[in-house]
């Protein structure tokens, strides 16, 4: 049948395993994030969830003028190495700086809305 055919596949079960992959941690992360904004002590949280709104938009934008530049992977590539920065500086920055902190938080947000934008489109275009 043309499923067993596909199912046993080896690059087709590559491509999809791997784009599963990136598709489940981009959208874990982004949801860890976008509640991450709402449950900071430093702003209050209905304004830091609007803050993060403007700047989803401008990491949604961002992304795709980049991707026009310089390709989906680089783009998604510098995303997530940005957001792995932000990542691993947020809880030594937090404690010292509140300021810091909610400009962390959202670089974080700016940098998940980045690589989910490439992912929805790159992701795709593996299974035309």
């Amino acid at each position: 049948t043309r499923l067993g055919r596909v199912l046993t596949h080896r690059p087709t079960m590559t491509k999809l395993f791997i784009s599963g992959f990136i598709g489940f941690i981009t959208l874990f992360l982004y949801i860890k994030v976008a509640y991450g904004l709402g449950a900071m002590d430093e702003i209050d949280p209905y304004l830091s969830v609007i803050i993060g709104a403007l700047v989803e938009i401008v990491g949604y934008i961002a992304a795709s003028v980049l991707m026009i530049r310089l390709g989906r992977k680089t783009v998604f590539n510098l995303f997530v190495l940005f957001l792995a920065i932000c990542f691993a500086l947020t809880p030594h920055l937090q404690q010292r700086h509140r300021v810091v902190a909610i400009v962390m938080a959202q670089s974080s947000k700016f940098t998940i809305s980045g690589a989910v934008a490439v992912t929805y489109i790159f992701v795709p275009e593996l299974f035309p």
